[in-house]
């Protein structure tokens, strides 16, 4: 199985910087660019239209310190995945 994307989701947000922390691991801060995220929805991750990570949970969403259950288009979150490699700028997580 491939590991190039064949279709677009609807539901996307684009990482715009990573804080790495050794206690929390990768810390994304994200901007939803279509539709919505859902905290309790599994997530794909993408890096130049590549699947680099499939049915990833969210393990933690907020904004401004404040638990969220999603994110609306155009609103920013920070994340972070129960995700064993790196997460990139630029990257896009897909519902």
């Amino acid at each position: 199985m491939s590991n190039t994307r064949f279709k677009n989701k609807n539901n996307s947000a684009k990482v715009l910087a990573v804080l790495r922390s050794s206690r929390y691991g990768d810390i994304a801060g994200c901007v939803v660019t279509s539709g919505s995220i859902h905290a309790d929805r599994p997530v794909t991750l993408v890096r130049n239209g590549e699947v680099i990570g499939s049915d990833l949970a969210i393990t933690t969403m907020k904004y401004n310190l404040e638990s969220r259950t999603h994110a609306d288009e155009e609103q920013e979150f920070g994340v972070t995945l129960n995700f064993g490699g790196d997460i990139h700028e630029d990257d896009v997580i897909e519902q």
